[in-house]
């Protein structure tokens, strides 16, 4: 399976032994037949003490949503690992934030439906489960299952040095699970505020991506016209996530979903899906023009580059030693996803040229930096890519920084969670562009109505968007006469937690 998945039905952890910084976690689902959504709220405190057992993870959540509307109470996993590196596993029901003491349950029906909990361990590292056993199985009745026993299941796991393992709370039938990945330093504490729901019946198991750590790519986002309706493509704006940032930032977006004309114009959105208050000061719709054997990106400062068929590293090693060229030779969903500190090193060989980009496809959540070999054997940082939400091309300029590098050309990239799809190494020369200005028809704001001149000028007079609004913008360009034609939507502005 190309992406990382974590299963409804299941609570992972992933367990790393090192530190890992502050992370949030939030999640929805909806069961296609309409009880009650999930709502997964984590907020796991910052850790500085390296790895060092004993270590405790706590984690504990809320069932809500039972087939009878019943609120069911708490679940508590605790997983310790003692100094000799043997983990062992508990597990407690609670009753309206009471441990429930009777140890009663119905057994069994051939009516009922039924919860079986197993705990399991997978050891990444040799890619084999270490772990499955049926710690807990209880049989319901169609009334909803109503947990009314205390159980206790210990389970011992050996931690192997240097080994990386995800620990999976696995509900089978009845109750569902969605959780965060996370590692393990010295101690770490989690509360689901609410979600867990638990209903009677089989369901066939769904899928959701959940991130390791806060998405911190977030509002607003552009959807675009595709002929037949809006298609939302990624969020803009990325870099108001620098902590340094002062006022406004400028955002240059190659658009990856089809833009078609309707009534001669051509229809974008821009919406807040989330819980920030945007400030748009200007918004620009840009044609790119050119040969079809060539695509575009564009740096973020605006540079509009061209490159053909970048070539793969000719090697690519992670930061334990795994060798993963192949997940990032080719843009097919094969992608690497990194943990928290951990980095990519990838060997281009020697390079002399003057044309040199790095082009990466990447689902960064987190800003990303990265560096080169410099030529005294340092690892220089020369950038810094901001989260899109969604894949999208990154390119860097290299030649700026090949005088200082080494002439065998190496790459590291620094990860939290990244998807990293593709990186290669472009020298075509610059191929001819043209570009083309759309000229802002109408700008219609879903609250205020009509707002174009405050988007036409950056002057410091904003646009605003809080959670549920939207803007709809129409664009004029002249028709493209021959080769290939990108969209490039420009936005000036920031965005900041919404207070309201």
């Amino acid at each position: 399976m190309g992406s990382k998945k974590i299963l409804i039905a299941s609570l992972m952890i992933l367990v790393l032994l090192q530190p890992i910084p502050m992370s949030l976690a939030y999640c929805w689902a909806s069961p296609d037949w309409g009880y009650a959504y999930n709502e997964i709220y984590l907020d796991w405190p910052e850790l500085t003490s390296e790895y060092q057992p004993p270590c405790t993870l706590r984690l504990q959540a809320k069932a809500i949503g039972l087939a009878s509307g019943k609120a069911i109470g708490y679940m508590y996993v605790n997983a310790k690992a003692t100094a000799t590196s043997v983990v062992t596993a508990e597990i407690k029901w609670y009753m309206q934030g009471k441990l429930v003491m009777t140890s009663s349950a119905p057994w069994p029906s051939d009516a009922d439906s039924y919860v079986k909990i197993k705990f399991q361990v997978y050891d990444s590292t040799i890619g084999k489960w270490v772990n499955d056993r049926v710690i807990y199985e209880k049989h319901a009745t169609l009334a909803g299952i109503s947990i009314d026993q205390t159980f206790i299941k210990s389970v011992d796991i050996t931690l192997l040095k240097d080994h990386t393992y995800i620990f999976r709370l696995y509900a089978e039938c009845g109750a569902y699970v969605i959780a965060d990945a996370t590692a393990i330093s010295d101690f770490a504490t989690s509360k689901f505020e609410d979600g867990v729901p638990v209903y009677n019946r089989r369901i066939e198991w769904r899928y959701i991506d959940v991130p390791n750590t806060q998405p911190v790519g977030g509002c607003p986002y552009v959807s675009t016209w595709d002929g037949t309706g809006y298609v939302t493509d990624n969020n803009l704006l990325p870099t108001s996530e620098d902590p340094n940032r002062v006022g406004d930032v400028q955002d240059y977006y190659v658009l990856q979903t089809p833009l078609t004309r309707r009534n001669g114009l051509y229809s974008l959105k821009i919406s807040e899906f989330e819980q920030e208050h945007d400030y748009l000061d200007q918004v620009r719709l840009i044609a790119v023009d050119h040969a079809t054997d060539v695509s575009i990106a564009v740096t973020q400062d605006g540079q509009i580059l061209t490159y053909k068929n970048p070539n793969p590293p000719t090697s690519a090693v992670d930061s334990f030693g795994n060798d993963v060229t192949p997940h990032l030779s080719a843009i097919d969903g094969d992608y690497y996803q990194g943990v928290p500190g951990s980095y990519l090193e990838m060997d281009f060989g020697d390079v002399d040229s003057d044309t040199a980009k790095l082009v990466m496809t990447v689902d960064c959540k987190c800003p990303m930096q990265v560096q080169v070999l410099n030529s005294t054997g340092d690892w220089w940082t020369i950038e810094t890519v901001y989260p899109r939400a969604n894949f999208a091309t990154e390119i860097i300029d290299l030649p700026p920084y090949l005088p200082h590098a080494h002439p065998h050309l190496k790459v590291r990239l620094l990860l939290i969670n990244q998807k990293i799809d593709f990186v290669g190494l472009d020298t075509s020369p610059q191929a001819e562009t043209t570009v083309q200005y759309g000229r802002l028809v109408s700008a219609i704001h879903s609250h205020y109505g009509n707002i174009k001149p405050m988007l036409k000028l950056s002057d410091d007079i904003y646009a605003e968007l809080i959670p549920g609004q939207e803007i709809e913008l129409h664009f004029w360009l002249p028709p493209h006469q021959q080769g290939t034609r990108d969209y490039l939507l420009f936005t000036e502005g920031h965005y900041t937690p919404f207070t309201g």
